[in-house]
């Protein structure tokens, strides 16, 4: 393949820049693929595109409104295609009788990158029965559509770096699928290790790592004033936390006020024990789902009794920001699976607090697993004792993830590698 021709990717099931998890999964996925074809054209679909244009359009990334929105249009849609498959099929001159929008958009993709991070994964307990049927359900079924629709026209879809599994009940469905992918790239051995059990045949299915392991630290200057700008103070020990609204609302079994007071007394713990600064940083700042972390850090700051030791980060930032934010700490406690991967990329001792096995899978890969708290066994003695642990290993830790972490850098890079290798092949 020619790496001076343009090719054009096209981005799905990653839908809001608000989620800053979500940005750092495309923007370091597109820094990596432009590092091969520095032409290469990006387009990606989005729930809050206005939001979204801010961040994408310095990147070059063509931000396009969701196409299929409601149940009723992914109907029509698909129906569409089914008719175009048909005619294509019977005779080229007809396909003209089923032209429309979105074909004509489709057809001319060069390939489709799923970012959605771990969306054919069914792992949450929920105490929630509808949030339940949502994600483990409706959604899982929302995103195999998808990918059906464009295998129906013929485009190489590729699953990128992801954490899959387990299915549930939809495992029958969604297995065919797998095994007909252009590619599937798992960010951790535990979903690697699930594909193969339920006898995903795809040759290829390769273990990679997270993107976001590759996205760049801003420089220092930068970072010197967003903390200034905060208000922060640089001379004391900083601990970094990221308290997620979702879990809070969604995975903790006692309800949003228990899990905002049981953060609030890790705190007031923290200060008083190591006589350290907080920093609670936002990682979703938008209204849909996974709701705005700024919400539930206003009320964990309302329980909190030394106030003066504590920040709410209050700016709209991008990712890599955040990341030169989270540098700046001593630890860092994450329940968002991205704050942890820029904590731990860069090389900051990290708890990391989950309901969902990629938790597990990608601390496993940085030999780091002990410092997992799964969500549903949250006291606050097991936290605080945990994070106690890591206080005092911290030097220790910190060389240990700083001699490790290139391997998983190399393995982030894989990922565009293998893009690269499966277009050669389609080219041929």
């Amino acid at each position: 393949m020619n790496s001076s021709k343009n090719v054009r990717f096209h981005i799905i099931h990653n839908y809001t820049s608000a989620n800053k998890g979500w940005a750092s999964i495309v923007l370091s996925t597109v820094k990596s693929l432009r590092e091969i074809i520095p032409n290469a054209e990006f387009t990606i679909e989005s729930y809050t595109p206005t939001i979204d244009k801010k961040i994408y359009d310095i990147y070059g990334i063509k931000v396009l409104p969701k196409f299929v929105s409601t149940k009723s249009k992914a109907i029509t849609l698909f129906v569409k295609v089914l008719l175009f498959k048909l005619l294509s099929a019977i005779g080229r001159n007809l396909t003209s009788l089923v032209r429309f929008k979105e074909l004509s958009l489709y057809n001319s993709f060069d390939m489709i990158l799923d970012l959605s991070g771990d969306c054919l994964s069914s792992a949450t307990n929920s105490r929630n029965l509808r949030f339940k049927i949502q994600r483990n359900v409706l959604a899982i079924i929302g995103n195999a559509y998808l990918l059906f629709l464009f295998m129906l026209l013929r485009k190489p879809v590729v699953i990128y770096a992801q954490t899959i599994g387990p299915i549930g009940p939809l495992e029958p469905l969604i297995k065919p699928l797998l095994n007909r992918i252009s590619l599937i790239t798992v960010r951790e051995e535990n979903s690697l290790n699930y594909l193969i059990k339920i006898g995903i045949k795809n040759r290829n299915l390769y273990l990679t790592a997270d993107p976001a392991f590759l996205l760049q630290l801003p420089s220092n200057d930068e970072v010197d004033n967003v903390l200034h700008e905060e208000g922060i103070d640089t001379n004391s020990p900083l601990v970094g936390m990221c308290i997620s609204s979702e879990t809070a609302k969604y995975h903790f079994l006692y309800g949003e006020q228990r899990f905002a007071e049981l953060f609030a007394n890790l705190i007031d713990s923290l200060v008083a024990k190591y006589d350290v600064q907080v920093v609670l940083i936002p990682f979703s700042v938008w209204k849909g789902h996974g709701g705005d972390d700024r919400i539930i850090s206003g009320r964990v700051m309302d329980f909190v009794k030394n106030k003066k030791k504590v920040y709410i980060i209050k700016g709209d930032y991008s990712p890599m920001t955040l990341k030169g934010i989270i540098s700046r700490c001593d630890i860092f406690i994450g329940s968002r699976g991205h704050s942890c991967i820029l904590a731990l990329s860069s090389c900051i001792p990290t708890v990391a607090i989950g309901h969902n096995p990629k938790y597990h899978g990608i601390m496993k890969m940085l030999n780091q697993e002990h410092y997992v708290c799964n969500v549903e066994e949250l006291t606050y003695d097991k936290l605080f004792a945990l994070v106690c642990d890591l206080w005092n290993n911290k030097e220790k830790i910190m060389q240990d993830l700083k001699s490790k972490i290139k391997e998983i850098q190399v393995l982030a890079k894989l990922n565009a590698e293998l893009v690269i290798k499966i277009l050669k092949e389609r080219a041929k």
